[in-house]
């Protein structure tokens, strides 16, 4: 079986290494510092199982496990972590193992055996939305996979059976249907159109033309998505409530501009 090991932990590495190399018929063929390393890295190599930790940076064990899922041919994702109460978050995203660090070579062999001979019950179907956010959106391209940053997505349309991901770099398109990306990050995304969603960090207001359709302005892009009717209301309803607090700041910012060069006026007579 080939094993990747994903950890950010040096020492834990080493461990795992050395308690895979010491196993017939197991080998370790590569270490991952992060979720995004884990990512890549089972989808371009020959990999039968991921030894997951949890709490990693840049992206965490569980979002990690959430893409590995969606592959074609998963591999199975066993976690390793000092935490035990992330157990239930663990096979909430499918998970086909769970150990506590430190790993024991007795667990370890037991986990490993029962997935060899029960290769049905690796995991092959994608994880349910559990709540677990994700930051990042997965995409196939030409030369294999690609992690965009959910921060970096200006918007997503539907296309012919796909979606095109229009980001800061670019755009991307996904086998995914744009329903999936809706559900998966409903608290950053809005629907504007039936084919369109569009990310609330990237929404900065409406623009009304002659013919009465409005469009949703977008920053860093010049483009303008159409609004339908059903979703007008919902967007000028976010809109409120985001630009009302902002504009309340930038009123007392020029308030206490204003009033410190009062101040330093007195102080010149």
């Amino acid at each position: 079986m080939n094993i990747l090991i994903a950890d950010d932990e040096s020492a834990a590495c080493e461990h795992l290494s050395g308690l895979i190399e010491s196993l017939p018929g197991c080998y370790d063929v590569g270490h991952a510092a992060n979720g995004i390393e884990a990512v890549y890295k089972a989808y371009n190599l020959d990999i039968d199982i991921v030894l997951m930790d949890i709490r990693m940076p840049r992206m965490n064990g569980l979002e990690a496990a959430r893409h590995i899922n969606e592959f074609n041919r998963p591999p199975a994702v066993i976690f390793t972590t000092a935490y035990s109460e992330h157990a239930l978050d663990a096979f909430d995203v499918h998970a086909s193992g769970f150990l506590l660090k430190p790993v024991q070579p007795g667990r370890l062999v037991s986990v490993l055996s029962y997935l060899q001979h029960h290769s049905g019950h690796w995991v092959s179907e994608p994880a349910p939305f559990d709540g677990v956010e994700d930051n990042y959106v997965c995409c196939r391209i030409i030369r294999g996979l690609r992690l965009i940053a959910l921060n970096r997505v200006i918007y997503l349309e539907s296309s012919d059976k796909c979606t095109i991901i229009h980001h800061l770099d670019g755009y991307s398109v996904s086998g995914q249907p744009l329903k999936v990306f809706e559900q998966r990050f409903s608290n950053r995304l809005l629907r504007v159109h039936r084919s369109a969603l569009v990310n609330k960090s990237h929404l900065v207001g409406l623009e009304h033309r002659g013919n009465g359709t409005a469009y949703a302005v977008l920053r860093d892009t010049g483009k303008r998505l159409e609004i339908s009717r059903r979703n007008l209301s919902h967007i000028r309803g976010y809109l409120h409530s985001f630009m009302k607090p902002r504009v309340a700041i930038r009123f007392r910012e020029q308030f206490l501009v204003q009033y410190n060069d009062l101040e330093e006026g007195k102080g010149e007579e």
